[in-house]
């Protein structure tokens, strides 16, 4: 690999540092906060933006004995869940962390976007940012770093404990985020064997949207994917050159995007024509690899090692094209005729929108289902080392 890559590979650029006080505790020079590091490292070639929350008292990091890895859906970007997450850490308290990491090709830059802006010419993988495959592979290796910071933290080393001791993780992904981390999981039993839970969020891991007419006509689109990408990249550029004030007057009057912190994103993602290359080829390809049945044979293995739970939303008058109530209803009935494990856990909020996390009202019926869920999965954690013996 080449020297300069090999150097960035060892840098991060440090973004911004939130602090976050807990209002339960009295805020004195012990207090906890929560401190948010946004970094951009590069994993797989591609530059990614990724997210560390931790408890802080002062300068030194608390323990944590678990943490959260966050697998966002398309567009990929774990900066729309900041928010989420936080408020997240904040109601489980000290003792968890969280980890989030966008996907490769998707975020704000010529750097993060452009598989030809690179460091001393040295081409990227496309198939990283395009396929499923690729961006499976890109989450292991975050995953694979991570667990390799742990064992190599002072943190650690003073507590006499190795990456293979701590953390336990707790898997939470949204959407398409959820089809990849179900495959993480099959992949990588060691990954698995540190799970305590999963937590899907109106997870699309199966293509059978309602109503019917538009599976027929997102296949059509996804088996001829160059006029439609053509299409959003002109769009894009058209938005480009549009005034800022205009397009921020769209996205908070039109597409009801209300955060100004998320407005921010989503106009940089909207006038990057290359980000549209990349959103849309990979959305393209999920319609194509994305089984038609729930894959049952996944949720088996998964179910042995840890629980699952998996969050709908939307009814027949406002369904969620991608994860739609009728998923649930299939699985209730499997799991009834026993084709899938009991500790397969669903819930459906009417009220909902698969695109919740731009609707702040929306947020916080999520973060409890989050919470509840995680306390749930710690309440038979005593049963890890039987279940680890049946691999």
């Amino acid at each position: 690999m080449n020297q300069s890559i090999k150097n960035h590979q060892a840098s991060f650029i440090r973004a911004q540092i939130n602090d976050l006080p807990i209002p339960s505790i009295m805020t004195t020079s012990n207090t906890p906060l929560i401190r948010v590091e946004k970094r951009r490292r590069v994993i797989s070639t591609w530059p990614t933006d990724t997210y560390d929350f931790d408890f802080y008292v002062g300068k030194r990091p608390l323990q944590h004995h678990t943490v959260f890895l966050f697998v966002p859906g398309n567009p990929g970007c774990s900066g729309w869940y900041v928010n989420m997450l936080k408020m997240v850490l904040e109601k489980m308290g000290v003792g968890y962390a969280v980890r989030a990491c966008s996907y490769a090709g998707h975020g704000i830059g010529p750097d993060v976007v452009k598989a030809g802006y690179t460091f001393d010419e040295c081409s990227r993988d496309r198939d990283i940012s395009w396929t499923i495959k690729g961006q499976t592979v890109h989450k292991l290796q975050w995953i694979d770093s991570i667990t390799e910071e742990w064992g190599e933290s002072e943190f650690h080393k003073g507590l006499g404990q190795s990456a293979e001791s701590v953390p336990r993780i707790i898997f939470l992904s949204h959407s398409i985020g959820s089809h990849l981390v179900q495959r993480i999981c099959v992949l990588r039993p060691d990954i698995l064997l540190r799970t305590i839970t999963i937590i899907h969020l109106m997870p699309f891991f199966r293509f059978d949207p309602y109503p019917k007419w538009k599976k027929t006509y997102l296949s059509t689109v996804a088996q001829s994917p160059e006029l439609a990408i053509w299409f959003l990249r002109t769009c894009s550029r058209i938005a480009s050159m549009l005034p800022t004030a205009f397009v921020n007057l769209y996205l908070e009057e039109i597409a009801g995007v209300s955060v100004v912190e998320d407005r921010e994103l989503a106009r940089g993602l909207l006038v990057s024509p290359d980000f549209a290359r990349n959103f849309l080829t990979l959305g393209l390809e999920e319609i194509r690899d994305v089984p038609e049945a729930h894959d049952l044979a996944a949720m088996n293995l998964i179910g042995r090692f840890c629980a699952q739970y998996i969050f709908f939303c939307g009814d027949k008058t406002n369904p969620d094209q991608w994860c739609p109530k009728q998923h649930m209803e299939d699985l209730e009935k499997a799991k009834a005729e026993k084709l899938i494990p009991q500790n397969v856990f669903m819930k459906c909020d009417e009220n909902l929108l698969h695109a919740f996390v731009v609707y702040p009202s929306m947020i916080g019926c999520i973060v409890e289902y989050i919470c509840d869920s995680a306390q749930q999965a710690h309440n038979v954690c005593s049963l890890g080392p039987m279940l680890k013996s049946k691999l």
